[in-house]
C-alpha cells in the first residue's frame, strides 16, 4: 500500500473519531445547549458559567435561587418544600450584580411561570467596582453556550471540556449516581469550619484608616447599580415575588472594611439599596446583620464571608417566618442597632487568643 493511500486511511480514521465524539457531545449535550436532560442519562451539574444557561432554557420550573458563591449551599429541596414551588438553582461564583442581573433577566424572559426568586445580595458588591460594569471574560469565552448562532457551535461539539462532561454523564449513569440541585455547586462538604480556618484566611491590615462618607461620585455609581442590576428588574416584574436577603458576612469582614475605613460607605450604600427596595411592592428584603451572635460565631465559616450549609438552611426558614424582616416601620432601628454595633465594635479582640 503506497504511502499516500496510508495518509488517506490515517486522517480518515480521524475525521470518523471527531464525527462520533462530537455526535457523543450533541447526543449527551452535557450542559443543555439543545435539549433537555435525556430520561435514561443520570447527568452530573458542575461548571456554573458552563451550565446555568442550559439549565434556564431546557429544566421546568416556576422559581430560582441565584447569587453568588455564597449562596451554592442552599438545597432545592428545602427552598421547595417551605415556598410550595419547583426551583432550579443558578448561582455563579465570583459574580458581581451586573452579570447576576443580566442573567435573570434572561431567565425571566426565556421562561414567563417564573413566580418567585431568591436572591442573595453579597454586601461587599453594594459598592460597585470596574469588574462590575463588564461581562467578564469568563462569559465572553462562553458566547456560543449563550446565543442561538449555531455557527459558532463548533465550539461546543469539539469541545474537549464538553466531551469529558458527556463522559462523566455516561460514568455517572453506569454507576447510578446523580446530581440533584441540592448538589449542584455545593461545596459545604469539601471544608472544614472554624474559627481557626476562618481566621487563617485573613491578612489583617495594619494601619487603620479613617472612616470616610460616600463622594458624590461614589453615590451616583451606588445608585446607579442598583438601579440597574436590581431594581429595574423587580419593578417590570411584579407578577414576581423576589426575596432579597444581604448575605451574612462575619466580624472578620467587617473589621477588613473598618481597616480600610469603609465601613460608613458600605452603610450608605446599603440605606439607598433599603430606600429603593421598600418602595417596590413584590420585594421582601431581609438582613442578618443584627443577628450578632451568627456574625460573630466564626465557627460556621471558612473565611469571611463563606458560611456552612446549615447557615443557608437556616436563612430560609429566617425568610419563611418573616424574621430578620425590614419594614418602612422597623428600617430606622435596625440602621441603628447596625451602625452601634459596627462602629463601636472592639475588632482587635478577634485577634487576642489567635496569636
Amino acid at each position: 500500500m503506497s504511502g499516500k493511500k496510508w495518509i488517506g486511511i490515517f486522517f480518515s480514521i480521524i475525521i470518523v473519531l471527531t464525527l462520533i465524539l462530537s455526535m457523543i457531545i450533541i447526543i449527551v449535550d452535557p450542559y443543555f445547549h439543545y435539549h433537555k436532560p435525556l430520561s435514561f442519562l443520570n447527568y452530573k451539574l458542575n461548571d456554573e458559567r458552563y451550565s446555568n444557561n442550559g439549565i434556564i432554557k431546557r429544566f421546568n420550573y416556576d422559581a430560582m435561587i441565584i447569587g453568588t458563591s455564597l449562596d451554592e449551599n442552599f438545597k432545592n429541596s428545602e427552598f421547595d418544600n417551605l415556598f410550595n414551588c419547583n426551583s432550579i438553582k443558578v448561582t455563579i461564583a465570583g459574580a458581581g450584580l451586573k452579570e447576576i442581573a443580566d442573567q435573570t433577566k434572561f431567565a425571566i424572559e426565556y421562561n414567563p411561570s417564573i413566580k418567585q426568586i431568591l436572591y442573595g445580595i453579597k454586601y461587599a458588591n453594594l459598592l460597585p467596582n470596574e469588574d462590575d460594569e463588564d461581562e467578564g471574560e469568563d462569559i465572553q469565552d462562553l458566547k456560543y453556550l449563550y446565543d442561538d448562532n449555531l455557527l459558532n457551535d463548533c465550539k461546543y461539539i469539539f469541545n474537549g471540556q464538553a466531551l469529558r462532561r458527556a463522559g462523566e454523564d455516561i460514568l455517572y449513569t453506569i454507576m447510578g449516581k446523580q446530581t440533584g440541585f441540592d448538589e449542584y455547586a455545593n461545596w459545604n462538604d469539601l471544608y472544614v469550619f472554624s474559627k481557626e480556618k476562618a481566621l487563617g484566611t485573613y491578612n489583617r491590615q495594619e494601619n487603620k484608616v479613617e472612616n470616610t462618607n460616600l463622594s458624590e461620585d461614589e453615590k451616583n455609581r451606588v445608585l446607579e447599580n442598583i438601579n440597574q442590576n436590581i431594581i429595574d428588574i423587580v419593578k417590570k416584574n411584579e407578577n414576581i415575588t423576589v426575596y432579597l436577603f444581604l448575605a451574612p458576612h462575619n466580624i472578620i469582614w467587617w473589621d477588613y472594611v473598618s481597616q480600610r475605613g469603609e465601613t460608613l460607605k458600605y452603610f450608605e450604600a446599603e440605606e439607598m439599596l433599603i430606600d429603593m427596595l421598600l418602595e417596590c411592592n413584590n420585594v421582601k428584603l431581609y438582613s442578618f446583620f443584627n443577628n450578632t451572635e451568627l456574625i460573630c460565631n466564626l465557627d460556621k465559616y471558612i473565611d469571611e464571608e463563606h458560611y456552612s450549609e446549615d447557615i443557608n438552611s437556616q436563612i430560609l426558614k429566617w425568610i419563611k417566618e418573616d424574621e430578620y424582616l425590614i419594614t418602612k416601620e422597623n428600617k430606622d432601628e435596625y440602621l441603628k442597632q447596625e451602625r452601634e454595633f459596627y462602629l463601636n465594635y472592639n475588632y482587635d479582640s478577634i485577634f487576642e487568643n489567635s496569636k
